[in-house]
Order: structure tokens, then sequence, then C-alpha cells
């Protein structure tokens, strides 16, 4: 599988979470609840490069909380080197 399955229309997936998350904690969610969000939203976009892709769901699901875990670490790494 090449690189480019991970683009959503060249956006990497991994950025969109990223950026999601970021835009549900501007518009009010606790802090708390990020980690959590983080990783349905990266499940739901894992599980929608699966299915662009052709492969299997599960394999979404195991990419999306790739997606999740790591939007989530990326974050508390940036967060903490302000």
């Amino acid at each position: 599988m090449d690189l480019s399955s991970y683009l959503i229309y060249g956006i990497p997936a991994l950025a969109l979470v990223i950026g999601l998350v970021k835009l549900f904690r501007e518009v009010g969610l606790p802090s708390k609840y990020a980690p959590l969000v983080s990783l349905v939203i990266g499940i739901l976009v894992g599980i929608g490069v699966a299915l662009t892709s052709g492969q299997d769901i599960i394999y979404g699901i195991v990419l999306g909380i790739c997606f999740g875990l790591s939007s989530s670490g990326i974050y508390d790494v940036g967060k903490k080197s302000q």
C-alpha cells in the first residue's frame, strides 16, 4: 500500500483528525474528552480511508485507532513545547 492511500483529497488523514479535534476544542469541548473524540474521529476517518482504498472494515478500524492515538499524542507534544 502506498502513502497516497492515507490521503483524503490530498489531505493527510492524520492532519484531518488533528484539525477536527482542535475544532471541537475551540467550540467548547472539555479537554478531558479530547482523546476520546480523537479516537472516534480517527476510527471514522480510518473506515473512510479503508472503504475508498478497497480494504476491509477491520483494517479501517485499526488504522483509525492509530490515527486517533497518534493525533492525540502529537497534539499533547505540541502543547507541551509551547
